[in-house]
């Protein structure tokens, strides 16, 4: 049938306010996600310092009464107490993201969560100051470029002066090295200890930027 050009202008005046309607839903959705991931960030920056003091603290205490043992996923009294002051999503979110490291792949093996950082992250050696690109970072570590620094000059002070993470946003989330080995010339693969692995600000920033670049499988 014909329509008449009030009937098509009508027509076309419902299709692109369709349009237009969806793509500003997903505009929101995406600054709603991205303003719900800084403002956690941000949260637990806040927490992280306090925290892992007094992991340190209990860990020294347990060495001190011989207790061999540690907790598979220690939490201190207090961090758990200032869990309870922060926003409901935050604290569903952590709770989640405490289950992450024990997904198994099909190759029965721990998920990772690896990924190439983008926008770029760096590492930041405490002393002497030196940065460097991150190549891939996990749960567990990281690997380093040092080009054009040789890569065996820097091995035994990421492990003795500790470093930071310096995010995107200009954020820095405080890494302590186990183990450093050397990977060729101007490579160093980074193994974090135990505090920076129960760190929720690296779980946090790994696993939503593991999600947003490669999905949940």
């Amino acid at each position: 049938m014909d329509l008449t050009q009030d009937e098509l202008d009508y027509i076309h005046l419902v299709v692109e306010t369709s349009q237009l309607d969806l793509f500003q839903a997903h505009a929101n959705l995406c600054n709603e996600l991205k303003a719900f991931t800084s403002d956690l960030l941000e949260e637990l920056a806040q927490h992280e310092a306090s925290y892992a003091q007094t992991e340190r603290l209990l860990d020294s205490h347990l060495q001190t009464a011989n207790i061999v043992d540690f907790p598979t996923q220690p939490m201190s009294p207090a961090f758990s107490q200032n869990n309870s002051q922060w926003h409901p999503d935050h604290q569903t979110l952590l709770s989640i993201i405490d289950d992450l490291p024990h997904i198994v792949e099909g190759h029965g093996m721990p998920r990772s969560w690896r990924f190439t950082p983008y926008p770029s992250v760096r590492l930041l050696l405490n002393f002497p100051r030196a940065s460097f690109h991150v190549d891939s970072l996990s749960l567990t570590g990281a690997r380093i470029c040092t080009f054009p620094l040789n890569a065996s000059q820097y091995e035994e002070m990421f492990t003795v002066r500790g470093a930071s993470l310096v995010l995107p946003n200009g954020q820095c989330i405080h890494v302590d090295i186990a183990s450093v080995a050397s990977r060729g010339s101007h490579r160093l693969a980074l193994k974090f200890d135990h505090y920076t692995v129960v760190s929720p600000t690296l779980k946090v920033f790994v696993v939503s930027n593991y999600v947003r670049l490669h999905g949940w499988h």
